[in-house]
């Protein structure tokens, strides 16, 4: 979906994960393009058309000076300390919020009917990914807050026992594509995802 949709409660917050060192990739894929687009841009773009008003992203300090009108950004400044970092340091930039969605900028394909689906569930929930386990993007409600902040090393937040946790699929084929490697862009360019 293009267009823009009507704001999101502006309680609800979004943090965008983007300071991954893309060591398989050989490179920032963060600035990698799909039909001429950078793949930072796509996920930015994504999550303001999912109308959240509240928007924070993570960044390494590879890209420490990247600006975009709108966003609070933080640089996690020792993103080899894994996934886990990145939430605690993007997590208290969104604290006041009553729910927060976390998503990865290496899923482009993640549309912003998604992202609004998770903000406007209940609880804890997290997208179903293609092996059917929990994953990203997920949302979180403040409740929730302190035991993310106690996330470690490269294990995210499905790495946690949660009591109750849903999950939810993406309408979109192929939405669950993330790049990783120059394959894996190559893949999404032409559209072939070998899954």
């Amino acid at each position: 979906m293009n267009g823009l949709m009507e704001p999101l409660d502006d309680a609800i917050a979004y943090v965008l994960l983007a300071a991954g060192r893309s060591t398989r990739f050989g490179g920032d894929k963060l600035l990698a393009e799909i039909d001429g687009r950078r793949l930072i841009d796509i996920a930015l773009h994504t999550a303001e058309a999912a109308g959240f008003a509240r928007r924070v992203l993570v960044i390494g300090p590879d890209l420490a000076g990247f600006k975009s009108e709108g966003w609070t950004i933080v640089v996690n400044e020792q993103p080899q300390r894994g996934m886990a970092s990145s939430i605690r340091i993007g997590l208290p930039h969104a604290s006041s919020a009553k729910r927060v969605v976390i998503g990865l900028a290496d899923m482009p394909f993640i549309g912003a009917d998604h992202l609004r689906r998770l903000a406007s569930s209940e609880g804890v929930v997290f997208t179903t990914q293609k092996d059917g386990t929990r994953g990203a993007p997920a949302a979180f409600p403040e409740t929730s807050y302190d035991r993310l902040m106690m996330l470690e090393g490269d294990r995210g937040a499905a790495s946690i026992n949660w009591d109750r946790a849903d999950t939810i699929e993406p309408f979109e084929s192929g939405a669950l594509v993330d790049i990783d490697t120059k394959q894996d862009l190559e893949a999404a360019e032409t559209g072939v995802f070998g899954v």
